[in-house]
């Protein structure tokens, strides 16, 4: 048995509406069942509880109780065949959940080794913004930079990045150009870079390149890594 959604190798979704896999009977070739439990690995470190609903006082069953946790998932292979299975499930965002999943063949036999993934779900919003200059502030130098933050949000934050800068020159409208280090771009244009912690610093754009008495407006994005 193999979980292949949640991927092992993606540790954060944002969006996860199916829990899906395969299975194959190395013996007698035929599958009866496959069988997942979920444990909510955030704070309470405990299962849910199959079928009452998918809110916080679902993971009630607690580490002594896991094997009644088990619930059967959904074949989807032609012809019914549990070769490609899925179960449905939502998800509580901020929170770090293992999965597990074993099959069991016609004979009875089950699978002595679990399939296991952990994952974090996170439909949290990261945010950015810019901490100098302050907002309608009027400065006689930018020379210890642009800076700002870029966090992510919620109970189990993730890692905020990249983040995206545009300025714009608003005596004529143009957008500052990374590349040629000039205010040459005629429409939006940002620039995209990977802030070695939250809080950042953008020292591409010098005094010598702003006009004194002149207005700029200043904005961010980040996004994370779910």
């Amino acid at each position: 048995v193999a979980i292949k959604l949640p991927s092992p190798s993606i540790p954060r979704y944002s969006s996860l509406p199916t829990i899906s896999g395969t299975a194959t009977d190395p013996g007698i070739g035929q599958m009866e069942e496959i069988k997942l439990r979920i444990k909510l690995l955030s704070g309470i470190n405990q299962y849910w509880h199959p079928g009452i609903n998918y809110d916080l006082t679902a993971y009630d069953i607690t580490e002594s109780d896991k094997e009644t946790a088990w619930f059967v998932a959904k074949p989807t292979a032609p012809g019914g065949g549990w070769s490609i299975w899925y179960a449905t499930h939502s998800w509580l965002t901020g929170r770090q959940f293992q999965i597990e999943a074993k099959g069991k063949d016609t004979l009875g036999n089950y699978a002595t080794v679990y399939s296991t993934v952990t994952f974090s779900f996170d439909t949290d919003f990261p945010e950015s913004g810019i901490s100098s200059p302050l907002t309608g502030s009027i400065v006689s130098t930018i020379g210890s930079g642009i800076q700002g933050t870029a966090r992510d949000m919620g109970v189990n934050p993730g890692l905020a990045s990249p983040v995206r800068i545009a300025i714009k020159r608003l005596s004529d409208g143009n957008w500052w150009y990374h590349l040629e280090t000039s205010f040459t771009a005629t429409s939006f244009t940002s620039y995209e870079f990977v802030p070695p912690a939250e809080d950042w610093t953008y020292s591409t754009i010098t005094d010598d390149k702003l006009n004194s008495g002149t207005s700029y407006y200043i904005t961010t994005q980040t996004q994370d890594n779910a």
